[in-house]
């Protein structure tokens, strides 16, 4: 895999639909389509193996909202799903499985709660997590990206890397869903 690249597919839901934020704004939503089944048999007829969903009505309520839409596509297609906004409990993270993901992004919860997130490690495995790793100018940012935290990015990758974790899924926010391509500086 290290001069490899994989192409995974996002899918933002609000309301049972893809969506599009333009810098994690809510305020500047963008609607593609309320039939998000269809959006990901297209994914997988394209070619695609993975699919990285974001509730966001999860991540800004604190409890996932949308493992409706997860348990359907999961049920429909073959992808490989990573699930993730507003998983915050152990019985949260029980619920994401159970609807079919393959793995879960955690981000606000391994920097409220770091022992809890890395008990979640041991007890399903670290390879069904990714650390969601959410950076504003530079600085780890949470809670769907409403609240910015003064952690550098890197000392935060750093630290759970010590401690065993393996992936994370990092997101610049000021290019996130601007159209401008990958924000190549900060990876």
């Amino acid at each position: 895999y290290k001069n490899m690249i994989e192409i995974i597919p996002a899918m933002d839901l609000i309301g049972g639909k893809c969506v599009r934020l333009t810098q994690g704004d809510f305020s500047r939503e963008t609607v593609y389509t309320d039939e998000p089944l269809e959006t990901a048999k297209r994914f997988e007829a394209a070619g695609f193996k993975r699919l990285h969903m974001v509730d966001l009505d999860g991540a800004r309520s604190g409890t996932p909202a949308n493992l409706h839409v997860l348990n359907h596509v999961a049920s429909a297609t073959s992808l490989v799903i990573d699930y993730g906004g507003g998983v915050k409990s152990e019985t949260d993270v029980a619920a994401v499985f159970g609807a079919g993901a393959a793995m879960i992004n955690i981000g606000s919860v391994a920097v409220r709660q770091p022992e809890s997130f890395l008990g979640w490690l041991e007890k399903f495995g670290s390879d069904k997590f990714l650390l969601g790793a959410d950076s504003q100018n530079g600085k780890v940012a949470i809670d769907g990206w409403q609240t910015n935290t003064k952690i550098p990015i890197l000392a935060h990758l750093r630290k759970f890397a010590e401690r065993g974790v393996t992936r994370a899924f990092v997101t610049d926010i000021a290019s996130d869903g601007a159209m401008a391509g990958p924000s190549f500086k900060l990876y």
